[in-house]
C-alpha cells in the first residue's frame, strides 16, 4: 500500500468515526431530554396495513403536531411539553379513533401499548 492509499484509508476511518460520534450524541441528547415528554403506542386495524395511520396530538382542541404509524402500526411523538393531551387516529376507510386525557410529566415516556383498534 502506498502513502496515498494509507492517507485515503485514514481519512475514511476518521470520517466514519466522526459520523458515528455525531449519531451517538444525537441519540443521547434525545434520551436525556428531561424537560419534555413523549407518547408511544401501537394502532391495530381491522383490515389492511396499520402503516400510515395519522396520529394527531391535541391539547385543548388545538392540534399540536401529527405523526404517522410505521408498518407495524407503531408511533412515537416526542418533545411534548408537560400537560394533558388527546390523540385522534385517522386512516381512510376506517372509523376515527381517539384517546383522551393523557397526562404527561417532565421526562416521561408514556406508553399506551396497543389499546387502539380501528375498524
Amino acid at each position: 500500500m502506498n502513502r496515498t492509499d494509507e492517507d485515503s484509508t485514514l481519512t475514511l476511518t476518521k470520517s466514519i468515526a466522526a459520523i458515528a460520534a455525531l449519531f451517538l450524541v444525537s441519540v443521547n441528547a434525545f434520551a436525556q431530554d428531561k424537560s419534555t415528554a413523549a407518547i408511544k403506542g401501537r394502532v391495530r386495524v381491522e383490515k389492511g396495513s396499520p402503516a400510515g395511520v395519522a396520529v394527531i396530538v391535541r391539547q385543548a382542541e388545538r392540534e399540536i403536531t401529527r405523526v404517522a404509524t410505521d408498518k407495524k402500526g407503531e408511533f412515537v411523538v416526542a418533545h411534548l411539553a408537560p400537560g394533558v393531551y388527546g390523540l385522534t387516529f385517522r386512516k381512510p376507510g376506517l372509523a376515527v379513533g381517539s384517546i383522551e386525557n393523557i397526562e404527561l410529566k417532565k421526562g416521561q415516556m408514556r406508553t399506551l401499548g396497543d389499546r387502539l383498534y380501528l375498524a
